[in-house]
């Protein structure tokens, strides 16, 4: 597991698409979980549609333990 941070140049979120680049004075990531096996392969991708809510970890979890096998 990997957690990452955007917070100098936002190269991911842009990259990945969870960039909110409109309506707030900040610039924020949303929510959102990978789950990328050992091939590099994005298995798993869930994008919170709203930041207050919270990712659904049981498949996030699940999704996981498929791509660590």
């Amino acid at each position: 597991m990997k957690t990452v941070s955007d917070v100098h140049d936002h190269s991911f979120g842009k990259n990945w698409g969870v960039l909110i680049e409109k309506g707030l004075p900040l610039k924020l990531l949303t929510r959102a979980v990978f789950v990328v096996d050992g091939a590099g392969k994005v298995t798993y991708a869930e994008y919170v549609p709203e930041v207050t809510n919270h990712p659904n970890y049981d498949a996030a979890l699940a999704a996981l333990k498929a791509a660590a096998k």
